[in-house]
């Protein structure tokens, strides 16, 4: 195979031309990524090369690169391999551990900072790779991560199948709306590269930009079905009724019928579709829009086969393994397909994971894309679930609702039963709570667990001790009377208690942090800042360590699932210590910077749905006496929310501890839909942050509270779903706190544009 670049122009690095950036030699000035010119980036690359890794190379290094959909980090990506290193591909959305977990894995020598003020920072990996190969993180479908590693042949090679498939002219404009730390999209830039197509590397959180380049600034745009999704729900903004004028190719997970029926209905188009692996690249297309499981055929270049399980091959219409060849010999892509006589491949399932029932494959993409669509349902899985008793796999349905703990299961059921036929329906279905996808959009695969480590195990055994010896200072009346410092003997005389122990006792708490001990007489000035704003909170959890978060409730919860909680309602006997303990000084703090945040002109109309006070509601009508508040209180404060809400009838909607309050997640879109034209969503509330802090709050939603939106990350996803546009704002206190204002009908600007 043939392929521009055959002689690297950045020999004194000792590089060959089989990098990504060899691509590069003999570029015009024609644009290659956003408005830099192919002979811009060469220039570019061999100069920040030269500066940061000297004339010697990187001799096969690996560099850890957090590769965004950026001019930046693409043309790090060719300095690295320009350079003679091999790229680990780390994702800009990873957190602190998994960013470690990724750099222990591939072993890095280097981490690169993309942009001109970017730096090289040395780390502890010892890793050597082929120069100029990519790695990229996967857990394919085992849940255990691992690194494959990518060739630059295997890249350029997969760059010229797409320069083959779609045929398109030198300056083509490709928008890159799928991450780029994921396989597929790199594809696609090797593709540009290999093309001299113009890349367009867009934001994927960024919906506005990515959908006016469908419209109107790309003749192709490549996103994932969940990028897809999210755009399609976009408003036309005045679009009149002819089709886009760009396309569209989506690849890195399946499409279902309402997904193209969505997308159809926004932009007049359909949906071309891509297939391969992180190992292979793309290697099936279909420029079309064909039904969803259906993958079209091989891309130039590309030998395929079908084979039964002894390696002999099936005819037409028959079930079997596919296996690709891209001059290398046979590779199994792990799916179970079938062909129908035009060459078109249907995709069954992971040859691991299909499920058989009789002499039949039930194709379990085909079962998630008929019943995708019920109200409440985020996303869903199908798979292989064992045998049944009578020797056919079990098919399961995982399921991940807006809110597990109030999902209609039984209407979910009957829902299966019109839309399948009784052999293709599964045999149980498994709720889950937290939503993990991969770069690329795909669900993940189930993680693998196992215990922690001995000595954090051993301190959360003996962790009850130390709360069990707050709770009886705090309800013996003693930690409310050391603000100005007391001693033992003093306290002991004033609520009669034997002073000996009170004395050991406060050694103990002493060493716990609980308590400090002072000088016999305190200087004016010199008193301990009293622990103002935590006593509520104290006493909630005294009581919640009682009869809300026992172990005893958890053990139900799990046997039960999540309808096993308790919720409070306003009937509990808890209602009044937690309302006390959820609205003291820290959300008073929070209503008044949470207000600032709306920015409300004078008379605005504002609805709070709470589960405390109403204290934004208060704070705006004493500031402003023109505007209209109005109240609705659920969980612990009141069982509102009973009626529909009127459309448009509110300038600015506040959900102040409410959101996962039944039934408030799962109306949702109802309440985005009281919004007023250019109206604002304000949700104050703690979420789950991968913290110890954080996992409290969290088991307190699980056992008494509400199921829904643990994350930050899940509730922004929600709302770009129904059109608005997220910014989080970190409060200071509580760990988790925050405030997410989501704007509706807002162009440019943010994240989720």
């Amino acid at each position: 195979m043939t392929r521009p670049g055959s002689a690297s122009r950045i020999d004194a690095h000792g590089s060959s031309a089989n990098s990504l950036a060899g691509l590069l030699d003999g570029a015009s000035e024609t644009a290659i990524v956003d408005d830099w010119s192919g002979a811009r980036l060469a220039e570019h690359v061999e100069a920040r090369g030269r500066r940061l890794f000297g004339t010697d190379g990187l001799g096969g290094a690996i560099v850890a690169l957090p590769l965004a959909n950026t001019l930046e980090s693409l043309a790090a990506l060719l300095v690295i391999g320009a350079a003679g290193g091999a790229a680990l591909i780390v994702s800009p959305k990873a957190v602190e551990a998994e960013r470690a977990a990724c750099l222990a894995r591939g072993k890095a020598r280097l981490w690169l900072s993309p942009g001109e003020e970017g730096g090289v920072l040395r780390l502890d990996g010892a890793g050597l790779a082929e120069p100029g190969a990519v790695l990229l993180s996967t857990s394919g479908s085992t849940g255990e991560a691992k690194i494959v590693a990518r060739s630059a042949e295997s890249l350029i090679d997969e760059g010229e199948r797409y320069r083959l498939l779609i045929g398109a002219g030198e300056g083509t404009r490709v928008a890159l709306a799928a991450p780029v730390a994921h396989a597929y999209a790199l594809g696609w830039f090797a593709g540009c590269l290999a093309a001299r197509w113009t890349a367009l590397p867009l934001d994927p959180s960024h919906l506005g930009a990515i959908a006016r380049a469908v419209d109107e600034d790309a003749a192709w745009t490549v996103m994932t079905p969940a990028i897809a999704r999210l755009v399609a729900r976009r408003p036309s903004h005045g679009r009149g009724p002819s089709p886009a004028k760009g396309r569209v190719m989506v690849g890195a997970g399946p499409v279902t019928d309402d997904l193209l029926n969505a997308f159809a209905a926004r932009f007049g188009i359909g949906l071309a579709r891509n297939y391969g692996s992180t190992e292979t690249g793309a290697v099936f297309s279909a420029l079309g829009s064909p039904p969803p499981g259906r993958i079209g055929g091989p891309m130039p270049g590309v030998r395929h086969r079908i084979v039964d399980e002894a390696g002999g091959p099936v005819g037409d219409g028959k079930t079997g393994a596919l296996e690709i060849d891209l001059g290398l010999g046979w590779h199994a892509m792990g799916d179970l397909v079938m062909a129908d006589p035009a060459g078109e491949i249907r995709v069954l399932g992971r040859a691991g994971q299909a499920v058989r029932r009789g002499d039949t494959w039930i194709a379990t993409g085909e079962v998630e894309a008929l019943l995708s669509g019920f109200p409440g349902v985020r996303a869903l899985r199908a798979r292989k679930a064992g045998t049944r008793a009578d020797g056919d796999d079990a098919l399961a349905l995982d399921l991940w609702p807006v809110d597990p703990a109030q999902f209609p299961v039984e209407a979910f059921r009957h829902h299966a039963a019109t839309r399948l036929g009784a052999g293709n329906r599964p045999d149980r279905i498994e709720l889950h709570l937290m939503l993990s996808r991969g770069d690329g959009g795909k669900i993940a695969a189930p993680r693998i667990w196992r215990p922690g480590p001995a000595a954090v195990l051993a301190e959360a055994a003996r962790g009850y001790k130390r709360a069990e010896l707050l709770f009886a200072l705090h309800e013996t009346d003693v930690l409310s009377r050391l603000t100005e410092g007391r001693s033992a003997e003093d306290l002991a005389e004033d609520i009669g208690c034997d002073a000996g122990t009170l004395e050991a006792l406060l050694v103990l708490a002493e060493a716990h942090g609980l308590v400090k001990a002072g000088g016999p007489v305190q200087e004016e000035g010199q008193g301990q800042e009293p622990a103002t704003g935590v006593e509520g909170l104290i006493a909630f959890e005294a009581a919640a360590s009682r009869g809300l978060a026992t172990r005893e409730i958890i053990a139900r919860l799990t046997a039960r699932g999540f309808s096993g909680g308790e919720t409070l309602t306003s009937a509990s006997p808890h209602r009044e210590v937690y309302l006390a303990a959820m609205n003291g000084p820290a959300a008073q703090l929070r209503a008044g910077f949470g207000l600032r945040a709306l920015a409300l002109s004078p008379g605005a109309r504002m609805l709070e749905i709470t589960a405390g006070p109403g204290l934004y509601g208060e704070r705006l009508m004493a500031r402003d006496g023109s505007a209209h508040a109005a109240r609705i209180a659920v969980g612990p404060a009141g069982d509102g929310l009973g009626e529909p809400l009127a459309e448009g009838a509110f300038d600015a909607v506040v959900l102040a501890n409410a959101l996962r309050w039944p039934p408030v997640a799962d109306r949702l879109c109802e309440i985005v839909a009281a919004l007023g034209p250019g109206g604002r969503l304000l949700v104050d509330d703690l979420f789950f942050d991968g913290t110890q802090a954080g996992a409290d709050f969290a088991l307190d939603w699980l056992t008494h509270g509400g199921a829904a939106f643990f994350t930050e990350g899940e509730l922004t996803e929600h709302l770009a779903g129904l059109g608005l546009a997220t910014t989080g704002i970190a409060v200071a206190g509580i760990p988790g706190a925050r405030l997410v204002l989501a704007r509706q009908g807002r162009e440019t600007g943010g994240p989720h544009d």
